[in-house]
């Protein structure tokens, strides 16, 4: 192999790998998507959740999840960003619904308060809290 072979292979690398770095984000986009769709499907229809949330907002949180699922079947080859876009409609909708049961305190107990964050057991911080025993 001559030396502008290999130049030539490592040009085509970079080239490949910039390409590679964007469909792993789209894709990375498109399953925290799906993800958060499904959770939400399963937290409005969890047992806990029953008489708990209003009717009418379980009936906007489940148009707005159809919404997102049925644009997520019609939309395989969408874009990161598009996929963005989707999950910040859905949030939208979703989210100040769910946050307001746990600020009413309505929300079961040991439900995450928002999905992808941890929950604050009231410690304040994410360390772990040590008590000494006697």
């Amino acid at each position: 192999m001559s030396k502008d072979d290999i130049e030539k292979m490592i040009e085509e690398a970079e080239r490949f790998k910039a390409e590679d770095e964007m469909v792993r984000q789209t894709v990375e986009a498109r399953n925290g998507l799906e993800s958060y769709v499904y959770s939400m499907k399963n937290t409005i229809n969890d047992e806990k959740f029953q008489g708990k949330i209003a009717p009418e907002e379980k009936t906007e949180i489940e148009s707005a999840l159809k919404t997102c699922s049925d644009w997520l079947d019609d939309n395989r080859d969408a874009t990161k960003d598009q996929y963005a876009e989707q999950q910040k409609y859905v949030e939208g909708v979703c989210n100040p619904i769910v946050s307001r049961l746990y600020q009413d305190g309505q929300a079961p107990q040991g439900a995450a308060p928002e999905f992808g964050a941890a929950p604050d057991f009231g410690q304040g911080s994410s360390e772990p809290k040590i008590e000494e025993l006697d």
